[in-house]
């Protein structure tokens, strides 16, 4: 008996009534399954050219959590104060945790603007925690502000927030500190950290839950520590962080930063010392890994004993594209060439031997031009936050320059 032929089966018919099993309601910033060009995800500009093609995007992407580490003095407190100036131009804020008492303050009032150091509702605030339990509920009191204030806010309109937890294996749990009080200044010798690093990796894996599809960018410092191990017959020096594993895993992004050997002079501003910053993409769950990028960071001592940094993320950029041979496609599009460290030319924007940093800003400054070199490198757009406008940001220095008079006028003579 002949066996009776199957009937054709329509599987995309079938996939079709399917549908409903594929959707989900996931919100904004959800799912890239269900929105493959992120059309609900915003970010801000990154500062050069470099970092772009360091992260493989225009523009850092909110619901981050960054790692920020690097060996004593190579600027990691510094770079991630820094990123409260990326948050200006929309009007962001956030706060800074000091975890270890090393008042890095100091470097953040020679870092921000007034609008950041004296604004009342946009200042960024200053925090000295003193236990594990204490950072972890003050950051989780700004993450209820951030979702508060954008609240029914147009996502393109919305305020982004940044907290730095400087570092987050800076202090003690309070179980650790009542230990040292019972036994009257004397610590565990058995302790290790162990206790202290667990909690530090729950809360991580948490933290990235809580601010998923909040315009917050989350910025954790921490040490680079080196340990000895056997691999066979060799002993190897292995780098790790302190306070757990999870960081290196749970994070988003993962820079690790390296200064050079030494402060020098200036030759182009009188009076200025700086350090070349190398910058390392050691993770990168959203673009390529294991690239560099070296940016200038320049210090200048003021009346008073302060003093001021910044970063010439101009130059940066000039760097990068003097740094391409001639074959290079990017040419084609803008070539810029380095006489010496001081001397860049650019034929296209009718520069020659200037400032690298003029060259950068200027490339900048062109959005055509910008958008021509994003096609040419290949960089995934992020759609940024709408700026403030002019008018707005003239609004926020007035205020933020009433407030700095008004509290000098109410402390004055306290140093006396």
């Amino acid at each position: 008996m002949a066996k009776k032929k199957k009937e054709a089966v329509n599987r995309l018919d079938a996939l079709s009534k399917a549908k409903e099993s594929h959707q989900f309601d996931v919100g904004a910033g959800g799912s890239i399954y269900c929105d493959p060009e992120m059309s609900y995800v915003r970010g801000i500009r990154l500062p050069c050219l470099w970092m772009m093609e360091l992260l493989g995007v225009t523009a850092l992407r909110d619901s981050c959590s960054i790692l920020v580490d690097g060996k004593p003095g190579s600027s990691k407190s510094s770079l991630a104060l820094e990123m409260f100036n990326w948050i200006k131009p929309y009007g962001g804020s956030g706060a800074y945790f000091d975890a270890e008492n090393k008042a890095a303050v100091d470097i953040a009032y020679g870092t921000l603007d007034d609008i950041h150091l004296w604004h009342p509702s946009n200042k960024v605030e200053f925090m000295s925690c003193s236990s594990i339990e204490s950072v972890q509920i003050d950051v989780e009191t700004l993450i209820h502000r951030c979702a508060a204030a954008n609240k029914d806010v147009d996502r393109d309109y919305q305020i982004p927030f940044i907290s730095v937890i400087d570092p987050i294996s800076g202090v003690p749990s309070q179980e650790h500190l009542k230990a040292i009080d019972k036994a009257k200044g004397a610590t565990d010798r058995g302790h290790g950290g162990r206790d202290e690093a667990l909690l530090w990796s729950k809360w991580v894996k948490a933290h990235n839950i809580k601010i998923l599809n909040l315009p917050y960018i989350s910025v954790l410092v921490n040490h680079e520590k080196v340990k000895q191990e056997k691999v066979g017959l060799k002993q190897v020096e292995r780098s790790y962080n302190p306070g757990g594993i999870a960081q290196n895993f749970a994070v988003t992004i993962g820079l690790r930063c390296k200064a050079s050997a030494k402060q020098k002079i200036s030759a182009a501003i009188s009076g200025n010392t700086y350090q070349d910053i190398w910058i390392n993409c050691s993770k990168n769950s959203r673009g390529p890994t294991g690239s560099s990028m070296c940016v200038r960071k320049y210090a200048r001592k003021m009346p008073g004993g302060r003093t001021v940094f910044w970063w010439d993320w101009g130059r940066s950029t000039a760097e990068f594209l003097a740094g391409f041979g001639v074959q290079h496609e990017s040419r084609d599009v803008i070539a810029v060439t380095k006489a010496s460290d001081a001397k860049f030319s650019c034929k296209k924007l009718g520069l020659s031997n200037v400032e690298p940093a003029e060259i950068g800003d200027a490339i900048h400054a062109d959005d055509k031009l910008m958008e021509e070199i994003i096609d040419c490198f290949m960089w995934r757009r992020v759609k940024e936050y709408v700026p403030l406008t002019e008018e707005e940001y003239t609004t926020l220095s007035t205020q933020a320059a009433k407030a700095k008079e008004s509290f000098k006028k109410e402390h004055e003579g306290e140093d006396k």
